[in-house]
């Protein structure tokens, strides 16, 4: 696994389009967070909440906790990301440590599926670019795929449950 992980970090590194379109994939975080803010404005109008009101709504609060719950996961296990386990360099500067789970991928997801009952359209506009982020992140040598996985199926998890 590890040498055909390390191969495809050297293709991606190697192939300079690819680098230049992934480094601006790791922007399309901003995409899913602007349907976020979007998402809470149309449920504050609708529902005519007060501040109180809209914390207590799933669209605030489900977000909010997958953040802080992965944050104390990656904080507890702090994985090491591929290109240090692999020495290599990652496509795009990165901090070390603290691999697992991907926060980009669970935060795109738990938002994502906030979209799933009543904006189908753009649940799977939304489900595309969380696939994006979560391929992106892999790529860019910062995350293993399980990271990425875990955090997709952390979110869809916490999603259910909470």
């Amino acid at each position: 696994m590890n040498i055909s992980y390390i191969n495809l970090n050297q293709k991606v590194r190697n192939n300079k389009k690819l680098c230049t379109l992934l480094k601006y994939y790791k922007h399309l975080t901003v995409i899913i967070v602007l349907m976020y803010v979007d998402l809470l404005f149309v449920t504050w109008q609708s529902h005519h909440y007060n501040i109180v009101e809209l914390i207590k709504d799933p669209v605030f609060y489900k977000p909010l906790l997958v953040l802080v719950i992965v944050t104390i996961l990656r904080k507890l296990i702090n994985r090491s990301r591929p290109f240090e386990v692999y020495n290599f360099s990652a496509v795009v500067d990165h901090d070390a440590g603290e691999s697992f789970p991907s926060r980009h991928s669970a935060s795109a997801m738990i938002i994502t599926l906030l979209f799933l009952s009543h904006y189908p359209l753009i649940f799977i506009f939304g489900l595309v670019v969380t696939l994006l982020i979560g391929i992106s992140r892999i790529l860019l040598g910062v995350h293993f795929i399980s990271d990425v996985l875990v955090s997709y199926l952390l979110a869809i998890l916490l999603f259910i449950l909470i």
